[in-house]
């Protein structure tokens, strides 16, 4: 639900993030590990139009979507990226959302568990949080006295 908010498609072929395969985005880097910093240095070199398009929508995904703690940029299915006319095939937004529910998961067990007492990195989709944030606010202003419960809910719905 959250996802839709973003433009994010619910309709399509499942994405598999695990599957790190390797496409024509994974080859504009060569042999050199894909960072951030290095996507942003390609952007500004680049002067074919589609590859541009690919560079920034592996942007968004590194960045926005699928933040992961790494500087690397590793885990990815670059084959995806392979064709822009069909990015619309598969479902963004169920990726995305198994994404968070899987990070924050993972975070709740280091927290309770407390096998990280300095902090917590959290490496989800932080605009698909501050809908989730803003929807329980704006629940609770109307008024619903379990609001906890609420926000609890909303995070793995």
């Amino acid at each position: 639900m959250f996802c839709v908010v973003l433009g994010l498609g619910i309709i399509g072929e499942q994405v598999n993030l695990d599957n790190s395969t390797p496409g024509l985005v994974n080859d504009l880097f060569g042999q050199e590990d894909i960072t951030v910093e290095k996507i942003l240095l390609k952007l500004d070199e680049e002067d074919n139009v589609d590859d541009y398009g690919k560079l920034y929508i592996l942007l968004l995904f590194a960045v926005f979507y699928f933040p992961r703690t790494s500087r690397i940029v590793n885990l990815f299915p670059f084959n995806l990226l392979y064709n822009l006319e069909c990015l619309h095939m598969w479902n963004w937004g169920e990726a995305v959302h198994s994404y968070l529910v899987k990070t924050l998961d993972q975070d709740s067990h280091l927290f309770w568990h407390q096998t990280n007492t300095v902090g917590l990195h959290l490496s989800s989709c932080v605009p698909v949080l501050q809908v989730c944030v803003k929807l329980c606010i704006m629940w609770c202003q109307f008024g619903n006295e379990r609001c906890d419960v609420l926000i609890g809910l909303t995070l793995f719905l």
